[in-house]
């Protein structure tokens, strides 16, 4: 309701509510994208904000700004709203005032009214930036830096939330031009030498303008100045992880060995180590964090995605159940606690945690979710029309009902109408990424060559730095053709971006076999079964043994993947073919592709399947 009407018949001296809004977005507004901005003002605000109660004057300056506002003319808005800032001290209205200046890049207004916001909430640190931030868009760098060193210099005994001041720092200095201000900002700090939070935010500043060999050297000192310092240990560490992966097992093994109690470096490592899938590893540490303190609720959280990668299903369900009751609002726990009953097949335990998600935030997922749910229970078409009826609002949201409609079917063995539902899809958003990879995937199942290339090919050109769909094109090659250099060239490069892909790796194995390098094969395939304990990779390897004469120990890895996977038709296959020990050195028969659409943890989302290969 504009602001005439609601002030109607009011007292100007009454407790009354007061939204002036400036509407940036209306019919002639230069950055007409911009949405209504509002505030609300009542006497006992203004008392706190250092008026007793809303004067004429005041309602008049709020008055003018909304109809300067909603007429276009933003300078008297700004103006009117600066006045009603001065006027009321009331924190909100002097934000407002603000905000507005800054898009009218109206640096001196902003510094002023930062001024006046710093003063009224003095531990707001937000208000502090602003007019750093101001100082600096005039040039005025002197006191800029003063402030934000003083800033930095008092989060000494904050803990996280300094920490958080410092990354807030960091970035704003971010934004300045690259080739000055770092090496500015450390002649500014050099006053304080063995001050760390100063140092750290040196680091941060340089972990940000990627400059690398400053933030080594910047960490290092911020580590010597406090050795203890799980943050800063934590930042090398994960730099450690991206820079130089073989080096971080020796950081984190010192730092632990002297600082054995450092909870959050310990699992961040344990995390760390999940992502480069070393797996037993990641336990280890994680498990380490549980005996210090069982109710971590980020180990128990992580250690769950671990055990659920290892295919331990019960030890992630008791993981995730225990963190659940530690954090009983946490909706992305009962996600994952209902894809892991899913995958046990308790579609109703799984129906029922589904049900019980209630934030907005997640329902969506929960619903798209519970269709699995409904089709194992009620047949497929239930499943499917239940996510044809979900209300979708976004293209992702779109793209995640549509990959959900292949994934059901395609459980379902009805391959022709997953392919009608993608063909759909790519009609609707032509050129779509998560749609071309799983067509491309169900092409090579259906042995549709020409598709399968065409659309991996497609993804590629849009995608460069897509190892999923290199391999995955390499991999059908190698499988379905005798294109076997063209194969190992799509391969190598995937295996160049993700060096530790367990199914990168297995299809390095199946073209240097498909080639006739047994050797190389068996060590790229014993690789990739180190890394991820999978039926597929174990028939692979199997058969590659059992070619290179070692037929005890093919027997031996095909049992150990039937225990994995019972019901795997490839690894079946390959077992009745070799059954009667006569080994032609015939290619294994095409595996079958299994990628998804599915929800990756901890994040519930649409996106095509990390499953990278048929």
């Amino acid at each position: 309701m504009p602001l005439v009407k609601r002030l109607q018949g009011v007292a100007l001296a009454a407790a009354v509510a007061v939204t002036p809004a400036l509407l940036l977005g209306c019919a002639g507004a230069p950055d007409g994208g911009h949405a209504r901005e509002s505030s609300a003002l009542s006497a006992h605000d203004a008392e706190r904000g250092g008026k007793s109660a809303l004067s004429a004057e005041l309602l008049y300056d709020l008055l003018l700004a909304e109809i300067a506002g909603q007429r276009g003319d933003h300078q008297a808005a700004v103006e009117s709203l600066s006045r009603a800032a001065y006027l009321s001290r009331d924190r909100r209205i002097v934000a407002q005032a603000v905000r507005l200046a800054v898009r009218l890049k109206d640096h001196q207004r902003v510094i002023e009214l930062s001024r006046l916001l710093a003063a009224i909430d003095p531990h707001n640190f937000r208000n502090q930036l602003a007019l750093a931030n101001a100082q600096l868009e005039t040039g005025q760098d002197a006191p800029a830096f003063a402030l934000l060193i003083d800033l930095a210099r008092q989060q000494s005994a904050k803990g996280a939330e300094g920490e958080q001041v410092l990354q807030a720092i960091a970035s704003l200095l971010a934004k300045q031009p690259a080739a000055q201000i770092l090496p500015r900002f450390r002649a500014e700090i050099a006053p304080w030498p063995d001050n760390a939070e100063l140092t750290l935010t040196a680091a941060l500043l340089a972990l940000e303008l990627q400059q690398n060999d400053a933030f080594r050297e910047l960490i290092d000192r911020t580590l010597q100045l406090r050795p203890g310092w799980q943050s800063p240990a934590m930042l090398k560490l994960t730099h450690l992880a991206d820079a130089s992966p073989a080096q971080m097992p020796a950081f984190a093994d010192g730092f632990l060995k002297q600082f054995p109690a450092a909870q959050r470096f310990r699992i961040h490592y344990g995390r760390l180590l999940h992502r480069a899938d070393k797996n037993t590893e990641s336990l280890s540490q994680l498990e380490a964090a549980l005996r210090r303190d069982p109710q971590a609720s980020d180990a128990l959280f992580s250690s769950a995605l671990v055990y659920l990668k290892q295919d331990n299903l019960p030890k992630a369900l008791k993981r995730m159940r225990k963190f659940l009751a530690l954090n009983p609002h946490s909706d992305t726990a009962r996600l994952a606690i209902a894809d892991i009953h899913i995958l046990r097949r308790e579609f109703a335990a799984a129906g029922a945690v589904l049900r019980s998600v209630a934030s907005h935030e997640y329902h969506f997922d929960a619903q798209v979710t519970l269709a699995t749910v409904i089709a194992h229970q009620s047949g497929v078409e239930a499943g499917i029309r239940h996510l044809r009826e979900l209300a979708v609002h976004t293209e992702d949201e779109v793209v995640h009902v549509i990959l959900e409609q292949d994934l059901l079917y395609r459980e379902f063995d009805l391959l022709e109408r997953a392919k009608a539902v993608l063909d759909d899809g790519l009609e609707r958003l032509p050129g779509h990424p998560d749609l071309l990879y799983n067509r491309g995937l169900l092409a090579a199942q259906m042995n549709l060559l020409e598709l399968h290339e065409r659309d991996m090919r497609e993804l590629i050109e849009q995608q460069p730095d897509n190892a999923h769909a290199y391999n995955a094109l390499g991999y059908t090659l190698a499988d379905q053709t005798e294109r076997l250099d063209e194969a190992l060239e799509l391969i190598t490069t995937a295996l160049e971006m993700l060096p530790n892909d367990p199914f990168i790796l297995d299809s390095m194995g199946w073209v240097n076999f498909r080639i006739g390098d047994t050797g190389k094969a068996i060590d790229y395939l014993r690789r990739a079964l180190a890394v991820k304990k999978d039926a597929e990779i174990a028939a692979h390897l199997g058969e590659a043994l059992w070619v290179a004469g070692n037929k005890r120990e093919a027997r031996e890895i095909w049992k150990q993947g039937k225990a994995w996977s019972p019901d795997n038709a490839t690894l079946l296959d390959t077992m009745r073919r070799f059954s009667g020990e006569n080994s032609s050195g015939v290619r294994g028969i095409r595996r079958t592709l299994t990628a998804v659409a599915v929800r990756p943890f901890p994040s519930s989302s649409s996106s095509s399947s990390s499953h990278p290969h048929p």
